[in-house]
């Protein structure tokens, strides 16, 4: 946590709401928003959820950055804490982070929304998206259940093929998005 008074300013507020509630009785207020964070429970289903809200508030440059999109190992892509912190213990993992599965979201983005344009920075893993078709779309999945069910395994696959886009600093995800912003297209 940080110090939100520390950074509120006239251009700048903090909710401590649920995202539900923010884009239901906040986002309303504003037209469209430059920068749209979305870091919640750390499901698939209500990530998507907020994903999908969001995009009624974006404009055409509008920078999405969708957090814990990689997960560092098996227990930190468990559904729920209690199964993260269980997992860790049972096999001997001193890494306490906890991702859930929202990287599924990064999936159901490359199989579903061809319109924008993704790039995911290393480590920790954020992913940002732009609203640029993407000339190399194709899709592999289709159903979000089928997304849903997605196992730790399967998650290894896709991300050694490459659908999470993930650039090797962070430097490059930024020129990457940059580029993208500037040419108006992938």
């Amino acid at each position: 946590m940080f110090d939100t008074a520390e950074y509120s300013s006239d251009s700048t507020e903090f909710w401590e709401i649920t995202s539900d509630e923010f884009f239901a009785r906040v986002a309303p207020r504003y037209d469209k928003f430059d920068v749209i964070y979305l870091d919640g429970l750390h499901t698939f289903e209500q990530v998507f959820q907020d994903l999908i809200t969001s995009l009624s508030y974006c404009h055409d440059d509008t920078i999405i950055l969708i957090d814990d999109t990689v997960p560092v190992n098996v227990a930190s892509f468990q559904k729920t804490p209690n199964d993260c912190s269980l997992l860790r213990e049972e096999l001997g993992i001193n890494d306490k982070a906890w991702m859930g599965d929202v990287c599924k979201v990064v999936i159901a983005i490359k199989e579903f929304m061809p319109a924008w344009s993704y790039a995911t920075f290393p480590n920790h893993g954020q992913t940002a998206l732009v609203k640029r078709a993407r000339q190399d779309f194709s899709a592999s999945i289709n159903s979000l259940e089928a997304i849903s069910r997605l196992s730790y395994t399967e998650y290894l696959t896709l991300k050694k093929e490459g659908a999470f886009n993930i650039f090797e600093t962070d430097d490059q995800v930024i020129a990457r998005i940059r580029d993208l912003l500037a040419d108006g297209q992938e």
